[in-house]
C-alpha cells in the first residue's frame, strides 16, 4: 500500500459513511407559509452571495465511536479507486456534475480503465471540486444507479485513508491507464561534432542522476542526404556513450527513425511505467533523394578533429546544452 499525502484540502476520497456523518443542508424550519418562504429566500441568498459562506455544513461528533473499518468494508457497496481526471461535465442528474477518471488502481466497484461518478455541482449543496488532470483518491458510495461523493464524508476519508483502503483487501493495478508519457530531454539538428558530443555529455550525467531512467534516441535522416545517415549517426553516439563515457548499453537505445525534412534527431527519457515513445517521421521515403553512403562505424568524432575528452562538471553540461 503506497502511503498518500493528506494535507489542505481533502484529495478526494468521498463517501457517506453513515447517517450520522451525512451533508447537512440548511432547510426551512418555520411553522407558517410566511416563514418557510422567508427562510428560503435567505437560503438561496446564502448559496449564491460571497464563497465564504455556505450552506452545506458537517456535524462534528467528538464522541463518535470507534469505526470498525473490517465491518465497514464488508458492507461497502460503492467504488474505491485511484487515477486522473480527464472531464468534468453537466450530468443528466439534476444539478449533479459527472467526473470521469482514467483509472491507475482500484480496491472495489471498478471494471478497466475508466470510472465515472457524480457530485452535487457547488459547495453549498456539499459537492467537491474536481479539478481536469489532477489525480484524485476517490471513495464513492452508490445507490444502485451510480457512484456519489459528498464533501462532509470525504473529511473522515481523508484522516484515515489509508485504514479504509487496507480494509478493501489489496488493490489492482490498471496498467494500461497508469502508464505516463516519457520526458523529451533534448532534440537537436544537423550539429557539429563539438555540440553534438556536449549533448551527449549532459545525457551520460543525466542517466547517473536517474538510475531508473533509460535513453531512446531518434534519429532521422534528411529530406537530401547519404544512404545510412541515420544508422551511421547511431553507431557513433553508441560508441561514445559506451566507451568514452561508461554508461552502460542497457540504459539507452537508438532508433533509425525515417525520415525528415532535414537531418534531425530526439532524445527521451523513459521511467518504468512510462509509455515506450514512438518514431515520428515527417516525410516518406519514396520522397527521398540519397546522394552517396555514409560510413558506418563506431568512432570518437572528437579525436578525428583534435578535440581531447575531458571530463566536464555538471554545470557545464547543463549549459553546454542549453538546461537550467
Amino acid at each position: 500500500m503506497v502511503k498518500r499525502n493528506i494535507s489542505g484540502k481533502p484529495p478526494g476520497s468521498y463517501n457517506a459513511l453513515n447517517r450520522r456523518n451525512r451533508c447537512i443542508l440548511s432547510q426551512p424550519n418555520g411553522k407558517t407559509m410566511k416563514t418557510t418562504l422567508l427562510i428560503a429566500f435567505a437560503s438561496l441568498v446564502l448559496v449564491f452571495a460571497a464563497d465564504t459562506v455556505h450552506a452545506c455544513s458537517c456535524r462534528i461528533e467528538p464522541n463518535k465511536p470507534e469505526i470498525s473499518y473490517t465491518s465497514w468494508a464488508r458492507t461497502f457497496k460503492g467504488a474505491a479507486f485511484s487515477g486522473r481526471v480527464l472531464s468534468v461535465e453537466p450530468s443528466e442528474h439534476q444539478m449533479m456534475s459527472k467526473v470521469t477518471f482514467s483509472v491507475s488502481e482500484h480496491w472495489r466497484g471498478v471494471e478497466g480503465d475508466k470510472a465515472v461518478i457524480y457530485t452535487p455541482e457547488n459547495s453549498a449543496m456539499c459537492g467537491v471540486g474536481f479539478d481536469v488532470g489532477k489525480d484524485y483518491v476517490v471513495i464513492a458510495d452508490s445507490d444502485g444507479k451510480k457512484y456519489s461523493v459528498y464533501s462532509c464524508p470525504s473529511i473522515e476519508y481523508a484522516r484515515h485513508q489509508d485504514k479504509y483502503l487496507n480494509a478493501l483487501g489489496t488493490s489492482k493495478r490498471t496498467f494500461a491507464a497508469s502508464r505516463t508519457e516519457p520526458r523529451k530531454f533534448d532534440e537537436f539538428g544537423k550539429v557539429n561534432c563539438e555540440e553534438e558530443l556536449s549533448r551527449l555529455d549532459a545525457l551520460s550525467f543525466q542517466l547517473q542522476n536517474d538510475p531508473s531512467a533509460t535513453a531512446h534516441i531518434f534519429i532521422y535522416g534528411g529530406k537530401v542526404g547519404k544512404r545510412n545517415e541515420a544508422r551511421a549517426r547511431g553507431v557513433r553516439m553508441t560508441y561514445y556513450l559506451s566507451k568514452i563515457r561508461g554508461v552502460d548499453k542497457s540504459r539507452f537505445k537508438t532508433f533509425d527513425g525515417g525520415y525528415r525534412e532535414t537531418f534531425s534527431g530526439e532524445i527521451w527519457l523513459v521511467r518504468p511505467g512510462d509509455s515506450a515513445p514512438k518514431a515520428a517521421p515527417t516525410v516518406d521515403a519514396k520522397d527521398v533523394t540519397l546522394k552517396g553512403k555514409a560510413s558506418v562505424r563506431g568512432y570518437n568524432c572528437g579525436d578525428e578533429m583534435g578535440r581531447s575528452h575531458q571530463t566536464m562538471e555538471p554545470k557545464q553540461f547543463s549549459q553546454a546544452c542549453g538546461f537550467r
